[in-house]
Parts: structure tokens; C-alpha cells; sequence
């Protein structure tokens, strides 16, 4: 009777088993799209940033270790990222409804954006947070996805072949706009990244090369730097504490630099205006990513930074300035981590603060 029960309790255990090998494959399939998003975004911010640094000792010792001090800040700040990404619950299912819907409003916002941009003459910056804003007021539930395909419609006429180069940039940017759900959420400019991506590929397949511009002197990186950090904490004032929403103030402060900063600084305002409509995008960091305006302004402030530094690598494609303020957005975070690492209490710390807590009163002399 014992054997047949022994029996009976085996045969029942393999089919439990067998579920808990398939719930355990199929956990591991839903992991591959947000690993696979995290090391695409992750990995032109990185090269993005490297070449910054390179460029930073290349025109002064000042600006190659800023630049340096912001890589350490990303690299701190990717590594806490990758462990965060296996905390997370990843989608059930890639392609559904929604998600369709989000990659149609990447392709759908690539396109107007162009238009608006290259053919109606508004350029880059006004014709995104033009479209940033009006879908932000007239469709807000495809806003996000819809603003992230502006950025890939900011990318320059010299990289794409025709319309159908350009719908191929916005189709890579939804499908990685789509796998890159829960990978690196939170931050400012991840809209961006994606756009970035979906651009360079786009060159790469039509064999276009990159833009590049020179490097300002310190006098105007500095007022650049001054600029976005303000640009920054507005828009994180506007969408956190006005509850106005991230694309409405991304939006708005773009729109209002790129309206204003030409024509006060004819010369240099065009610089001014994309570092400040980078910082826009790193104002759209949650309030569990930045808990206030100062750590918004610094990273701000480090897109101001890195805007004018990395002018002659990757130009002309679109979301080059939302990597940017992601870059920094994550540097900022990785800095504040190491910095609560470095102020946590050690065990013996610990263990004889409580060791003195629990010592009767009369007998710490």
C-alpha cells in the first residue's frame, strides 16, 4: 500500500514539476525583449558618451575630466539599472493591441515631425515640441510613443534615402520603443535613446554619414551648462509639482527656448536652444528617479555640457539630444547612489551603535 502510494505522489509531482519548467522558460522568454531593449539603449548611451570624454581631453584637460565624471556617474548608474531590470515584471505578451498602437504612433510622429520640419521649414527643435505639445492637448493617451517618434523625425535630411528610409526609422523606432518597456524606466531623454537608435540604423542601411559641428569655446559651453540646468528643474517643476504631464512641459520648455534663446543670442542661440530642449527631456524624469529640481538641475546642467562637447560625433540624428539628457539623467542617479553607498553605516558601525543602545544608562563610562 505504501509503494502505491509512493507511486501515486510521483505521478502527481511530474505534471507540477512540468508547469514549473514551463512557467520558469516562459518567465525566461518574457525577459529577452526588456534585455534586449536595456543593451541597445545602454549601449549607444555609453558610445555616445566615450567619444564625449575622448573629445573633452581633446580640447581641454577642464572638459575631459567633466566629461569623465559623467561616464563614471552613467556606468554607476547602468549597473544599478541592469540589477533593477530583474526585479521588474516583464510584459506577457510583446505584440499586442497596445503595443501595435504604441509602434503606429512612433511611425505616425517620425513623419509629421519630417514634414513639419524639412518641408514646412519650422526646423528640428519647434517642430518636435510643436507635435509634442498638440498631441500632448489633442491625444494624450498616444503622447508618449507619439513624442518619441518626433525625435526620430528630427533626424537631418542628409541621413535618409526618400520616404521609405524614413517610415524604416520610424518602424525601428517602435519596435524598440515597444521591447524597451521596463528597461531604464523613469528616466528623462530614454524617448530619445530609442529615437537615436532608430535613426542611426536608418544611416547605417542607407550608407549615410553622420554630421558634425566644432566645439564652442568655455565661454559659451558655460552659458549652455546655465541654460539647461534652468530648462531642466522647469520642466520637472512643470510636469511633477504643476501635474501637468512630462510631454506638455518637455514641450513647452522646448518650444519657448527654441522660440527665444536665436533671437536673443543670433549667433550662438541655436546651440542654446538644443541644449535647453536636451535638458526638457531630462525633466521628464519620474519623482522615484529625482526626488526634487536640484538633482534635475545638474543633470541639466551636464546636458548643456555634453550638447556642445559631442557636436562632432553622431550629428544629425534624430535623439541625439534625448541620449543625451538620458546619459545624464542616469549620471546623476548613478552619482547619488554611489554617494548612498559610500554614507551607508558598516556592520560593526551598526552593531556597536546597537550594542550601545541596549547598554544600561550608568555604565558607558
Amino acid at each position: 500500500m505504501c509503494a502505491t502510494m509512493t507511486r501515486e505522489n510521483q505521478m502527481n509531482q511530474q505534471p507540477a514539476r512540468a508547469d514549473s519548467r514551463a512557467g520558469k522558460e516562459a518567465s525566461v522568454r518574457r525577459m529577452i525583449p526588456p534585455i534586449l531593449g536595456f543593451l541597445l539603449l545602454s549601449g549607444i548611451t555609453l558610445t555616445l558618451f566615450a567619444l564625449g570624454a575622448l573629445q573633452g581631453f581633446a580640447e581641454t584637460l577642464h572638459a575631459g575630466l567633466l566629461m569623465s565624471l559623467i561616464a563614471i556617474g552613467l556606468i554607476a548608474g547602468i549597473w544599478h539599472g541592469w540589477r533593477e531590470l530583474f526585479d521588474s515584471k516583464p510584459q506577457p505578451r510583446l505584440w499586442t493591441r497596445r503595443n501595435v498602437a504604441d509602434a503606429a504612433s512612433v511611425v505616425a510622429g517620425t513623419l509629421i515631425t519630417y514634414v513639419l520640419s524639412v518641408h514646412v521649414g519650422l526646423g528640428a527643435v519647434v517642430a518636435s515640441a510643436l507635435g509634442g505639445v498638440a498631441i500632448a492637448l489633442v491625444l494624450p493617451s498616444v503622447a508618449v510613443p507619439f513624442y518619441c517618434g518626433t525625435f526620430v523625425g528630427m533626424i537631418s535630411p542628409g541621413l535618409v534615402v526618400g520616404w521609405p528610409a524614413l517610415v524604416l526609422a520610424g518602424l525601428i523606432g517602435g519596435i524598440v520603443y515597444v521591447i524597451g518597456k521596463g528597461a531604464l524606466d523613469g528616466y528623462g531623454g530614454k524617448l530619445g535613446t530609442t529615437a537615436f537608435f532608430a535613426c542611426l540604423a536608418t544611416a547605417l542601411v542607407c550608407q549615410r554619414a553622420t554630421l558634425s559641428v566644432d566645439v564652442p569655446g568655455m565661454s559659451t559651453i558655460a552659458l549652455a551648462i546655465l541654460y539647461s540646468a534652468i530648462a531642466a528643474a522647469a520642466t520637472w517643476a512643470l510636469s511633477i509639482r504643476l501635474e501637468h504631464g512630462a510631454v506638455l512641459a518637455s514641450g513647452a520648455i522646448g518650444l519657448l527656448g527654441g522660440l527665444v534663446l536665436p533671437a536673443v543670442h543670433p549667433e550662438t542661440g541655436g546651440l542654446y536652444a538644443l541644449a535647453v530642449f536636451s535638458a526638457s527631456f531630462a525633466g521628464m524624469c519620474s519623482k522615484q528617479r529625482m526626488p526634487n529640481e536640484v538633482p534635475l538641475a545638474i543633470a541639466g546642467a551636464c546636458c548643456g555640457a555634453v550638447v556642445a562637447i559631442t557636436g562632432p560625433y553622431m550629428g544629425g540624428a534624430g535623439g541625439k539630444l534625448g541620449t543625451i539628457a538620458f546619459g545624464s539623467s542616469i549620471a546623476v542617479s548613478g552619482w547619488r547612489s554611489i554617494g548612498a553607498l559610500v554614507q551607508a553605516p558598516r556592520p560593526a558601525q551598526t552593531a556597536g551603535a546597537d550594542l550601545q543602545r541596549l547598554r544600561p544608562r550608568g555604565q558607558d563610562r
